[in-house]
């Protein structure tokens, strides 16, 4: 069971809200003091009464319990229904949101580290500049969510429903996203370094100049995926779907192609040295200009 009603969350939300506007008020109101020229400040000599009565404010202020500052990190919120809330900038590291509903919320700038979204319901949510580095979003559902410039390092995204979200420039190194959907999704400039995407479904989806160094793509479905510019060296692409997706002026040098299908694929500028297209028919694909040097 879960630890905190909707309402309860809504009220920690609420006070963490007040807490960073005052925190904020204060910060602007000490930076005001330091712009005074010297001029406006009035220099007056203090008597030893009113160094007595400074030194005594300074001991009960010290004295004063620090303010307790709510938060939702280490939580377990599962099967909660927080749809459509406002959790900007909260750091939730740790918690437990299995099967979360967080539909049409505002997740910008949240800290999800290490927490566990599996089968969480994330649709239409906005994560731009979110963390989620090594959380568990095994089946969750992110469908038409933005999730620019997020980082997923080492995330756990298996079977994960990513159709339709823009995810520009978003960080997936070492990221387990085998058997993810993300058809007709946005990748352009995302990072999947050393990710393993085997068996994931990115039919139209566009991967252009994007960073794939050995990458696992494995039986990926990439039919009329736009690759364009794409640093793939030393990915895997072993019985892989491309048909009619575009390669042009990528970087496939000691990529493995073997047995993949590239029927009528483009290869226009694509460097593909030490390439491996062993089982695979190049018969319909465009070459024009490709640097195949060493190609096999």
């Amino acid at each position: 069971m879960a630890d905190l009603t909707r309402e309860e969350v809504e009220e920690i939300l609420g006070q963490l809200k007040e807490y960073k506007e005052r925190v904020e008020a204060e910060a602007e109101v000490e930076d005001e003091e330091e712009e005074k020229s010297p001029d406006e400040e009035v220099e007056e000599e203090e008597s030893p009464d009113d160094e007595a009565q400074a030194e005594e404010v300074k001991e009960a202020t010290d004295e004063e319990p620090e303010e307790e500052i709510p938060n939702l990190k280490n939580r377990d919120l599962a099967g909660l229904d927080l749809s459509g809330l406002d959790f900007h900038g909260i750091n939730i590291t740790g918690s437990k949101l299995t099967g979360t509903k967080f539909a049409d919320s505002d997740l910008t700038s949240c800290v999800f580290d290490d927490a566990d979204l599996s089968k969480a319901e994330l649709m239409d949510c906005i994560m731009n500049d979110t963390q989620l580095n090594r959380a568990n979003l095994t089946e969750a559902n992110m469908e038409r969510v933005d999730l620019r410039r997020a980082k997923l390092q080492e995330a756990n995204l298996t079977q994960v429903n990513l159709n339709e979200s823009i995810v520009n420039k978003a960080d997936f190194l070492k990221a387990n996203l085998s058997r993810a959907s993300m058809n007709n999704a946005d990748l352009s400039r995302a990072n999947f370094k050393g990710a393993d995407m085997s068996h994931s479904d990115l039919s139209d989806s566009k991967l252009s100049i994007g960073v794939f160094y050995e990458t696992n793509l494995q039986e990926a479905n990439m039919v009329r995926a736009e690759i364009k510019g794409a640093k793939m060296f030393g990915a895997d692409f072993n019985k892989a779907r491309l048909t009619r997706a575009d390669f042009t002026g990528a970087d496939l040098t000691e990529a493995n192609l073997t047995n993949a299908d590239v029927t009528r694929a483009k290869f226009n500028g694509a460097i593909m040295r030490r390439t491996n297209l062993k089982g695979s028919d190049l018969s319909e694909c465009n070459l024009d200009i490709a640097d195949l040097n060493g190609a096999i």
